[in-house]
């Protein structure tokens, strides 16, 4: 069979669970069908009587995000105990990953108001949805290196993806505190 230029469709695979209810280290790709299937109609979940309820409200702020451009969001990036084996998370943590030219095209009243979904219980309180949306606009640079470091016009931004990137592989202590190293996964949500 000739598969030049034919399209294949790779099916996305959310890792199983490790045995201590975490995914493994890690972000993993998936699409947001596979993700409520394995965190909300999950057989493991049955007893849940909060995840679909949890979803629901992450797919309005999603709208929320929507509204102020399409194409705004290109991933979501998910952690926390919703992504765990915990069978009544309090809310889902996410970390809305946004265009910059899309950001960028909009008004400085409409980038304040999106701006004010990050602020810690915003979206519980205006809206009555239990998630915690955190916002990190991507930065377009052909090249993030300069001679052999880190090009000055990408260090912010990097810094930022980069905390993100491992504060979501993180763990709460039994003390209260977050362990210091990666121990779990996370999942990068496209819609």
């Amino acid at each position: 069979m000739n598969v030049v230029g034919a399209c294949v469709r790779l099916e996305i695979m959310i890792p199983p669970l490790t045995s201590d209810g975490h995914l493994p280290l890690g972000r993993h790709r998936c699409d947001l069908g596979e993700f409520e299937r394995a965190f909300v109609a999950d057989t493991m979940f049955q007893t849940s009587v909060v995840r679909d309820e949890i979803f629901g409200d992450l797919l309005q702020v999603v709208d929320l995000f929507k509204a102020f451009g399409v194409d705004l969001i290109e991933s979501i990036w998910v952690g926390g105990s919703f992504t765990s084996d915990k069978t009544d998370p309090g809310d889902i943590d996410c970390l809305f990953m946004l265009d910059e030219t899309v950001f960028s095209s909009l008004s400085g009243t409409q980038r304040a108001k999106l701006l004010k979904l990050k602020r810690k219980d915003y979206v519980l309180e205006k809206f009555d949805l239990k998630v915690e949306p955190f916002i990190l606009v991507r930065e377009e640079f052909e090249n993030p290196w300069e001679k052999d470091w880190v090009a000055e016009k990408a260090v912010h931004y990097l810094a930022a993806r980069g905390a993100w990137d491992d504060w979501w592989q993180r763990i709460r202590s039994v003390s209260g505190g977050t362990s210091s190293t990666p121990v779990r996964g996370y999942l990068e949500v496209t819609l």
